[in-house]
């Protein structure tokens, strides 16, 4: 299990259906990617910080029995690999921050929440 799934959503469902209705990469519950119908998505998921939803963070098409990963994916394998490992090997852990995933949705959501209106620019 990867530090990505920390925050795994049981059900496959987002607390907030509007949140990521739209995105084709959100993980079915039965674990099957919506973009590239790859069974076990949540193997090589990110979770959202905000809505929890579990997103197949390495698209593919298999092209002669090899994956050929998509070039808009979350991240690249080779971070994903080196991240896991990373993150979840003991003796590495007193590395200083964190990395969380944000979807597009809840970081436009966020953004807005905290940009200045109108009314708070002074003249």
């Amino acid at each position: 299990m990867s530090l990505f799934q920390a925050n795994v959503n049981d059900n496959g469902n987002d607390a907030d259906s509007s949140t990521s209705a739209h995105d084709i990469r959100k993980i079915s519950g039965d674990g099957v990617c919506g973009n590239c119908s790859a069974q076990n998505a949540h193997d090589d998921s990110v979770c959202c910080l905000f809505c929890k939803v579990h997103y197949h963070a390495l698209c593919f098409v298999v092209k002669d029995n090899k994956r050929d990963y998509f070039s808009d994916n979350a991240c690249t394998k080779s971070f994903f690999t080196s991240f896991n490992q990373t993150a979840t090997n003991k003796s590495k852990s007193k590395r200083f921050g964190s990395f969380v995933f944000v979807c597009d949705h809840c970081l436009t959501k966020h953004e807005n929440s905290i940009a200045c209106n109108t009314n708070d620019r002074v003249n």
